[in-house]
């Protein structure tokens, strides 16, 4: 986690060293405490979240019950041959 939000401040600070240059100005030091995001930006983030592990859940499923479907034709055939 830590090292996620270094490279969100190091990403930030380029993109202000950047916009700033094209004025003359140039950025010698700034010193960030935390990020910390808005509780409405949080329950957004986890709303999204939760939205992607039931989307991944509900692909498992699906591929779960492919595989069983495979599985009972393997096992149908097999059977069928002898």
């Amino acid at each position: 986690m830590r090292t996620k939000k270094l490279a969100f401040i190091g990403f930030l600070l380029a993109m202000h060293m950047k916009a700033m240059s094209a004025y003359g100005y140039e950025i010698v030091q700034t010193l960030i405490v935390d990020i910390e995001p808005d509780e409405r930006v949080k329950r957004a983030m986890n709303e999204i979240n939760a939205g992607m592990i039931t989307c991944l859940f509900s692909v498992f499923l699906v591929k779960l019950r492919l595989l069983s479907f495979y599985t009972c034709n393997q096992k149908k055939h097999s059977f069928a041959g002898n």
